[in-house]
């Protein structure tokens, strides 16, 4: 019995979709990430509350910036 399962079909993606998709340039991305080291650990644990809506994990503040970015 073969239990492989076929990928599900996605649409196509034109290139507006994928600019909507990924609306951030690639130097404002690398922008960004970089800020990440101006931040405090307090500031770190502040953004990953924020963006993964939940307590962040005991980590130091490099592995914070890590996972963040």
């Amino acid at each position: 019995m073969n239990t492989a399962r076929k990928p599900a079909h996605l649409p196509a993606r034109d290139a507006a979709t994928t600019v909507a998709a990924y609306p951030t340039g690639h130097n404002e991305l690398s922008q960004r990430i970089a800020a990440l080291n101006e931040l405090t650990a307090q500031q770190l644990r502040d953004e990953w509350r924020r963006l993964c809506r939940g307590q962040p994990p005991r980590l130091s503040r490099d592995l914070l910036i890590r996972t963040i970015a």
